[in-house]
């Protein structure tokens, strides 16, 4: 599904139009937190990806969350999708993001075997907070994400990180 959405992306010379611009590649990382599912208690993790900035208002993002520290439960999620910025507020960038792409879930205890594992297709909508602190360096300030994975009878995992982003 990457493949796909970024195929389009070379046909634009990588210079956005009206302008002489190149594209922007950002590489990020931040601490995930995910609430109780299924009354399996709270998740934590990373997530990690990568931006490319179409625009000033406009990317394209791609990420993997590994939501994994409380064994034998897990939440694996590879998507990618268009990310909008509406505005820009002094250093203060809110963004909104809708993404798509596939899962992995297993949720079981300690006791007994996994029960609700399986793969899936997901979609995940996102609102957040960047903060650009040098140049280069964007911190992560907030970002929540409302994720549904459709795997066994279901999965909708909220997640709020914060983290770094370093423009290359």
């Amino acid at each position: 599904m990457l493949i796909l959405l970024m195929s389009g992306l070379p046909s634009q010379a990588q210079v956005e139009p009206g302008s002489s611009r190149p594209l922007a590649l950002a590489g990020y990382a931040t601490a995930s937190g995910a609430g109780p599912e299924l009354g399996k208690g709270t998740e934590l993790g990373v997530t990690a990806g990568f931006l490319v900035d179409h625009s000033r208002f406009m990317a394209l993002d791609a990420r993997g969350v590994i939501l994994a520290v409380r064994q034998p439960q897990h939440i694996l999620i590879a998507e990618s999708g268009p990310r909008f910025t509406p505005v820009y507020y002094r250093n203060l960038r809110p963004y909104a993001e809708v993404l798509a792409g596939l899962a992995h879930t297993e949720y079981g205890t300690r006791a007994h075997p996994p029960t609700g594992k399986g793969f899936g297709l997901a979609w995940t909508a996102t609102f957040g907070v960047d903060m650009g602190l040098k140049h280069g360096l964007t911190w992560r300030v907030a970002e929540y994400s409302y994720t549904h994975i459709y795997a066994g009878s279901g999965v909708t995992p909220t997640i709020l990180n914060t983290g770094i982003l370093y423009r290359f």
